[in-house]
Order: C-alpha cells, then structure tokens, then sequence
C-alpha cells in the first residue's frame, strides 16, 4: 500500500504542475499590453529561474541530508550518507513537493481573483462608455 501511496501521490504531483503550463501563458500574455509580451514572457522565465530552478536543488538537498542516519566520516568531516531514514524522506520529499506546490496554488488562485476582478472592473467601464455613446 505504501507504493501504491507514492505511485499516487507522485502522479498528482505531476499532473497538477504539468496543468498549470498552459493556463500560466494565456494569463502572462493577457495580462500585458502587446508591445509588452515578449519582455513579460522574458521576465517570467528569469524569475521563474532565479525562484525554482537555482534553489529547487538546496531545498531537496537539505531535506534529503536531514533523513540521512549514518555520515560516511573522512578527516573530520561528513563526506556521504550511507543509511537513510525511509519514513523521514519520504515525508520530507513530499512535504516539500507539496509545500511549494501548494504556495504555487495560492499564488495562481490570487491571481485568478484580481484578473477577475480587473475584467469586471473593465466590462462596467466599456459599459458605461457604451451608454453614455448612446
């Protein structure tokens, strides 16, 4: 059952970061003016960089020495984990996956809000607009 847990766990992972590429472009191409397009995508592509990218590694790194139960030593030093705890790296690995997947959401979802919100704001303009032409 703990395989089938992880084969599960691990396909939504999946499926939930994959489902986000398409939706992401049509708001970061929608959002901005179209002079402004491809200086938005170039933007989103280096924060996207210097935000997941580069640290994705410390973060999985750290997680995955925190599990570790016995340090190969050499002068002193750690040098390689030889027995990992399985439960605390399980836990840890999926903790964080779903820790910045979850932030990623909340982060997707505020942005639905205040683009929802501009549109409505936008129609009651055009309205407006419309009526007073009338």
């Amino acid at each position: 059952w703990k395989f089938a847990t992880f084969m599960v766990s691990a396909f939504f992972l999946t499926f939930l970061s994959g489902m986000q590429i398409s939706p992401a472009y049509h708001i970061y191409i929608r959002s901005v003016k179209v002079e402004e397009k491809s200086l938005a995508l170039g933007i989103r592509h280096l924060v996207q960089r210097l935000l997941s990218n580069i640290p994705a590694p410390v973060y999985f790194g750290a997680v995955i020495d925190a599990a570790c139960t016995m340090w190969q030593r050499s002068c002193g030093s750690r040098k390689a984990c030889w027995v990992y705890n399985k439960s605390q790296f399980l836990y840890g690995y999926f903790g964080v996956m779903y820790g910045l997947l979850g932030g990623a959401l909340i982060t997707w979802a505020l942005t639905w809000v205040a683009l929802k919100h501009k549109a409505m704001k936008d129609k009651k303009a055009n309205y407006k607009l419309e009526m007073e032409a009338a």
